[in-house]
């Protein structure tokens, strides 16, 4: 296949939209080989010489037409729900690909995925409880699009208005009711049996980019803490900060243009607990999809680099 297989992005005019096709470019894929619809043209004939399409699922109409794509047996990517329910789980790009129609994990499980399968390998993991504080970008255009006027409302002492969210999220906090299959789907991922050990509750949270995760482990294993810290700087991208820095933050994160960095390591024999930041439109959405369409269109990408 050339390398200027054509790529469709549904909803380009979403959140990870421009980024995703920024990601495309920096894994060698030529920009003029990617089809960037926007959500007001998904109704438009798309043309037939299509490699691979991917959507996301926070777009309306574009999740219906990856669907239809797919069954056209076209290579499919989804996420933010895009899809079908039925596709297989990706928490890693770089993992052995079941099929040619794909999901791609949220942002929050991606970067679990990142941190945990090291511990798991080196030392074993025997429960993980996860709090996630989920952005509104997570939800889309529309929910950051709310966020704005709730809050521009909310401080000008007017009725803010109803948005994507079941009530206000201006100065609020949500808990996200489960997917039980889905989350079920995202934890099988890790490892097998993960989704026997690992607990993951999220909320909505006013921010509007950079997602927040407090993790809690127990290992198999006992390892003190410079086990610890020497597994995951193994991590590629990934910074821990020192006590004397700032304490990361979606704010600090985007400033520092890291893409994931952990604060407040506490290890205990088989204990550790830690607060993790991550990018998701970047490093938890973009560039994981960004490699799994080039593999999808044929090329082997390979991890990005330290």
């Amino acid at each position: 296949m050339s390398t200027a297989a054509l790529i469709a992005v549904l909803g380009a005019d979403s959140p990870v939209g421009a980024l995703l096709i920024d990601a495309l470019a920096a894994a060698g894929h030529p920009r003029r080989g990617v089809l960037a619809v926007d959500a007001a043209d998904l109704d438009d004939a798309l043309p037939a010489q299509i490699a691979v399409a991917c959507a996301d699922g926070s777009v309306p109409g574009a999740a219906d037409r990856l669907a239809a794509l797919a069954g056209q047996g076209l290579p499919a990517l989804g996420f933010n729900g895009a899809g079908d329910a039925r596709w297989p789980v990706m928490v890693s790009a770089e993992d052995p690909m079941p099929g040619a129609q794909l999901q791609l994990a949220s942002s929050a499980w991606l970067t679990l995925a990142t941190l945990l399968r090291p511990l798991q390998g080196a030392f074993g993991v025997t429960s993980v409880a996860a709090t996630v504080l989920q952005p509104a970008s997570e939800r889309g255009s529309a929910a950051l699009e709310i966020l704005g006027q709730q809050t521009a409302a909310v401080l000008n002492f007017r009725e803010p208005p109803v948005g994507v969210y079941p009530q206000r999220i201006a100065f609020n906090t949500l808990p996200v009711s489960p997917v039980p299959d889905a989350d079920a789907a995202c934890a099988a991922a890790l490892w097998p049996g993960a989704e026997d050990v690992v607990q993951v509750q999220t909320w909505d949270v006013p921010v509007f980019v950079g997602l927040s995760i407090s993790v809690f482990v127990t290992l198999r294993d006992a390892a003190d803490a410079h086990q610890i810290e020497a597994c995951l700087a193994q991590i590629a991208g990934l910074v821990v900060s020192a006590k004397e820095d700032a304490p990361p933050s979606p704010v600090t994160l985007m400033a520092a243009e890291a893409g994931l960095q952990i604060r407040d390591l506490q290890v205990s024999q088989r204990r550790l607990q830690f607060a993790v930041v991550a990018d998701n439109l970047g490093v938890g959405a973009a560039g994981p999809a960004a490699r799994l369409l080039r593999r999808l269109s044929g090329h082997t990408v390979p991890m990005f680099p330290r």
